[in-house]
């Protein structure tokens, strides 16, 4: 198993690929077009755990990548927890892309902070590949604007198989003036 922890990464990328176990903690990822990538060319990436990181002014947050050559679309069994995303125009804070199966795992208190840094287009959970069995208890999705454009919680596009199941603490909140 692999722990990273304690870094703080500005304009680059973690990226895991066909890895087990792989743990990201403590970790700050400022100004980056994608924080955490995790990509399978060979075979798989499970049991990925991602805790306490902060994801300022990022594109993308975290991206579980469509499955390329003989490679399968498994990030099964993975855990996002105690996370936060400050969202900017034009951003993503978790993209799961088509045939990506972010499956039997947990999100878990995350908090997504859209408008703060801008006003349009920003996506908390961008869903084109499935989220069969993942879990989301305790997560936030806070907009700070009066004029929201294109600005989304979850966006499931037409490519996605299974949405997340919503449990106990999900929230949307908006606290500007409409």
């Amino acid at each position: 198993m692999q722990v990273i922890s304690g870094l703080t990464i500005i304009n680059g990328t973690i990226r895991i690929e066909n890895s087990f176990g792989t743990t990201i903690t403590n970790v700050i990822f400022e100004n980056t077009t994608t924080g955490i990538e995790l990509a399978n060319t060979k075979s798989w990436s499970e049991n990925t755990k991602i805790e306490d990181c902060y994801f300022i002014n990022a594109t993308e947050g975290i991206a579980f990548r469509t499955p390329v050559g003989n490679a399968t679309g498994s990030y099964e069994s993975s855990q996002i927890n105690r996370c936060f995303f400050n969202l900017r125009d034009n951003s993503i804070g978790l993209n799961v892309e088509p045939l990506a199966e972010f499956s039997d795992s947990q999100i878990q208190d995350v908090r997504m902070w859209m408008g703060q840094d801008g006003v349009s287009n920003q996506t908390g959970i961008l869903l084109g590949g499935t989220m069969t069995q993942s879990l989301l208890v305790g997560v936030v999705f806070e907009s700070f604007t009066d004029q929201p454009n294109s600005m989304y919680p979850i966006d499931i596009e037409q490519t996605a198989k299974y949405p997340p199941i919503l449990d106990g603490g999900v929230s949307f909140l908006a606290t500007g003036q409409l």
